[in-house]
């Protein structure tokens, strides 16, 4: 991925390179298997569209308000819920994980940028701290949906993370 190949991309599309990135960014929340590949892809298009961190980080926040808008709140308990409701939950669950992972991912974002220290995923869930640290996915190797899928499908019965699992 070369900064010339972000850029016949953007002219053949219309879209700036901050688009194309916002674009690729909600595939790869949404239909990539969320690993250390797709993690490093996004990384280098950043790179290679010569994003900065505020770029970035406005991308982050940008998905996280479009993805809560159609979510809701993240919630840890599925009690009196609708298979339909455990179900969107569930996404809105693994979406915040891989958003929340994105945001803290050095390569990404530099932590100490101010647009780094600014941007806040959880409280655009309207996810507390707490909730925040049960859904942080730590590692990309050492993460286990299986036993997340299992946590909140056990209390509600539900489908777990609604096929956007890793």
């Amino acid at each position: 991925l070369t900064p010339a190949l972000v850029r016949k991309l953007a002219s053949r599309t219309g879209f700036t390179p901050t688009e194309v990135f916002r674009k690729w960014l909600w595939y790869a929340l949404r239909e990539r298997r969320f690993d250390e590949r797709a993690v490093s892809d996004i990384v280098a298009l950043k790179g290679a569209a010569g994003l900065s961190d505020a770029d970035v980080a406005g991308a982050l926040a940008e998905r996280a308000a479009r993805i809560y808008a159609r979510y809701g709140d993240v919630m840890l308990s599925p009690v009196g819920m609708t298979q339909a409701g455990i179900e969107r939950k569930a996404t809105a669950r693994a979406l915040f994980s891989k958003l929340l992972y994105l945001a803290e991912c050095e390569a990404l974002l530099d932590p100490a940028s101010e647009a780094g220290r600014a941007l806040d995923i959880p409280s655009a869930f309207g996810a507390t701290d707490e909730d925040a640290a049960k859904l942080r996915l730590v590692s990309l190797l050492e993460v286990d949906l299986d036993k997340l899928d299992a946590q909140f499908g056990a209390e509600g019965g539900g489908s777990g993370w609604g096929g956007l699992a890793a």
